[in-house]
């Protein structure tokens, strides 16, 4: 029971930090367009000395820099969520092959992004923050390309953990009710018991 707290604690943590972490990468491009258009006094000053359209690209290039260094050492740190959480997992008084089976499923789309896209994506992201926009184009189209199967494949992983979480929680809420089932039944008999004597 312990270990299944503790499981679903873990997963938990994994589904929240990282639609926080998504939501941040998504946000950081923004951030970069927002400090270029609305500077402030002092960061205008500056801008005015290098040019708006080099500060852009340096915003930008800060942006993507920070966005791919974020998702790198979440991904590292997915993997050690996921190795704490199947270990959890199959130590479990309840050994399910279901649960195990989902958390084995979210890190091998964790391994997918990791090996497959991230490396692709941090190459084609550097090429693209410096190019011209009319050399960029294909270089941008394939890196848009991949950061949406990446996103898709992130969405899948996030739905297997939401449905791993559900399953703890009906899991836990199972035994719950089984022992409180139990103790009314040993209230009874020993009631009943007593009654008799």
């Amino acid at each position: 029971m312990f270990t299944r707290r503790v499981a679903t604690f873990v997963l938990g943590m994994w589904i929240g930090c990282a639609l926080l972490l998504d939501l941040i990468c998504l946000q950081n491009a923004r951030f970069a367009d927002l400090l270029v258009t609305n500077p402030a006094d002092g960061a205008r000053a500056l801008m005015l000395k290098i040019g708006a359209e080099n500060a852009t690209s340096l915003l930008h290039h800060m942006a993507g820099q920070q966005a791919r260094a974020f998702l790198y050492n979440w991904e590292i740190a997915q993997f050690v969520a996921a190795a704490v959480l199947i270990l959890l997992l199959l130590f479990s008084d309840q050994k399910k092959v279901a649960p195990a089976s989902m958390g084995g499923v979210m890190v091998l789309l964790l391994a997918v992004q990791h090996f497959l896209f991230t490396p692709q994506m941090n190459a084609l992201g550097l090429q693209a923050d410096f190019l011209a926009e009319s050399a960029a184009f294909s270089v941008r189209t394939q890196l848009i390309t991949m950061t949406q199967i990446y996103g898709v494949i992130e969405a899948l992983k996030l739905a297997v953990g939401g449905a791993l979480a559900s399953y703890l929680f009906v899991m836990q809420s199972t035994v719950v009710r089984k022992r409180r089932h139990s103790s009314r039944s040993e209230s009874l008999e020993s009631s009943s018991a007593g009654e008799r004597f």
